[in-house]
């Protein structure tokens, strides 16, 4: 057997030891150079939740229950709300399969993002102000597991939905790629939620299928 076979066992057998480590899923392999042999280096991703307060509330919190930032609806259609961050953004359903994010400075809109729908089942968003582009999709098979990208096409946070039967709606189980930690704000976090929320809407009638997904 190889070094790096050998390796790889141990990795798997860390990952079986580790309940932190059961979903290889929550796992960044790196590979590093030293003295000639490849070593593999495992870090969890760094998790956070939302909780559905009420078909149209959710609120992002971390782990230990502190809450970060909120998403409110005004509908369960989706078509306008709120995000709640270090400031408050307005969501708007501006035509058909697209929303814009906009900060209201009275007599003008600043844009923040712009959501659209593809074909295929996915999102692509556009954040005006860093002027950079994500791409979210449903990566699952055997169960939902939505994927948010960057145009090199790294993975960068997760959301893995579960049913919450009492509300009606999902919470989210939030798994963040700590190389991209900074980068996923709460905004940034709740603009993929609101994606997400908009493919499952989709799916159960609530939001009008717009596309083929």
């Amino acid at each position: 057997m190889s070094n790096y076979q050998t390796q790889i066992c141990a990795a798997i057998s860390l990952i079986k030891a580790k309940p932190d480590f059961v979903n290889p899923r929550l796992l960044f392999i790196k590979e590093r150079k030293k003295q000639g042999l490849t070593c593999l280096i495992l870090k969890p991703k760094k998790n956070m939740r939302t909780i559905l307060k009420d078909t149209v509330h959710f609120i992002l919190q971390q782990f230990d229950g502190t809450p970060v930032a909120e998403l409110i609806y005004t509908g369960e259609n989706l078509v306008a709300g709120k995000l709640i961050a270090s400031t408050e953004v307005k969501i708007e359903h501006t035509s058909t399969g697209t929303w814009h994010t906009y900060i209201d400075e009275g007599n003008q809109k600043r844009v923040i993002a712009e959501i659209k729908m593809r074909p295929g089942g996915l999102i692509s968003l556009y954040f005006t102000p860093r002027k950079r582009k994500y791409k979210l999709r449903n990566a699952g098979i055997y169960k939902n597991r939505f994927i948010l990208c960057n145009s090199r096409q790294d993975e960068m946070l997760s959301l893995l939905p579960v049913i919450n039967w009492d509300r009606k709606g999902h919470d989210y189980s939030v798994q963040i790629n700590e190389e991209y930690q900074e980068e996923c704000s709460p905004l940034l976090i709740l603009h993929a939620v609101h994606c997400t929320n908009c493919y499952l809407g989709m799916l159960n009638g609530t939001v009008p299928a717009l596309i083929s997904i």
